[in-house]
């Protein structure tokens, strides 16, 4: 069973929170636009984790005397942000809007937007490192 209320005072409004919810719905509903007119797959590789991709730029910055490799870093790293926000089906989407939903307003009132916030990406980025 799945907790959608509980019986605890409520904290305020976890703004956060319901930012996420809407920010992945709206991207999830546009992918889903997307992917209907057959244009999904330059936003997947361009929002998508590419751990080559990060690699190799990566070592053109420690590695080489090329100064445009830190911008190229800087754009090839954000995917690591981006991609946090991809889904790949509905399934995928509930399960995780449920969890946000029911657990992120509680952690969002105990530790605070900011750190809720820096919890969610580090999360999300492990599991994104191992997944790939």
């Amino acid at each position: 069973m799945i907790p959608l209320t509980d019986n605890l005072p409520t904290p305020p409004r976890p703004f956060v929170t319901y930012s996420l919810l809407g920010l992945i719905l709206g991207l999830f509903a546009w992918q889903v636009h997307l992917s209907a007119i057959e244009q999904l797959e330059p936003v997947l590789l361009g929002w998508g984790l590419i751990p080559s991709r990060l690699v190799a730029v990566t070592g053109e910055v420690v590695g080489g005397n090329n100064p445009a490799a830190g911008v190229a870093w800087v754009l090839v790293a954000s995917s690591l942000v981006k991609s946090l926000f991809l889904h790949s089906s509905f399934a995928q989407i509930l399960g995780n809007g449920i969890f946000l939903w029911v657990f992120g307003r509680r952690l969002e009132s105990y530790w605070g937007s900011g750190r809720f916030l820096l919890f969610l990406w580090a999360w999300g980025y492990s599991l994104d490192y191992y997944k790939c």
